[in-house]
């Protein structure tokens, strides 16, 4: 989950340079399974980094690295649930730089229902302008309607990850590029 997350975040950095330049604020919605794991490992090295964070969670975490990670972020910081009264007021809060959708595969249900608003939040971010809106990135292809950015995850038995970036350049043109392995 840490290789996925920091592979999240130098795609960020080559994406959206401004995004290593200068840390900002940024809000996480994590689901309960392995994406969600994946989404506070990156809120923790995102932390380190300076950024400041605001983390939701569908649920508990699941058994192994996903309670790891929760336990690790707890902490640096707080964990929301995620409810649409709690992600609401969000809507018209100009001081996020970057929100992160990290409900996965697990979540697809909820991500279909629009489990807590996030997928209309993100859609209106998605719609307004960039000076008050954040970046919006998914974690994993479930996920991407709601996205500017889908990075996809794939892990193996052991928990190892890679990270594939498939970003739109322009609309219907797809390119994909894989970051670089972390130190």
């Amino acid at each position: 989950m840490d290789r996925a997350a920091a592979g999240t975040i130098a795609a960020l950095c080559d994406r959206w340079p401004e995004c290593a330049e200068a840390p900002g604020r940024a809000v996480i919605f994590c689901g309960p399974g392995w994406t969600g794991g994946v989404g506070l490992a990156l809120a923790r090295l995102l932390h380190d980094t300076g950024w400041s964070l605001t983390v939701f969670q569908a649920g508990p975490p699941a058994p192994g690295a996903s309670v790891l990670n929760h336990r690790r972020w707890l902490a640096r910081g707080d964990v929301a649930p995620l409810m649409a009264r709690q992600v609401a007021p969000l809507r018209d809060d100009p001081g996020f730089a970057l929100a992160v959708n990290a409900q996965g595969q697990t979540s697809k249900d909820h991500v279909a229902a629009d489990f807590g608003g996030v997928q209309a939040l993100l859609r209106h971010w998605q719609s307004a302008p960039r000076a008050v809106a954040p970046r919006v990135v998914a974690l994993g292809p479930c996920l991407a309607a709601a996205a500017q950015f889908t990075v996809t995850l794939a892990g193996d038995a052991d928990g190892a990850a890679a990270v594939a970036v498939d970003l739109e350049l322009e609309p219907g043109i797809r390119a994909e590029a894989k970051p670089p392995d972390p130190p």
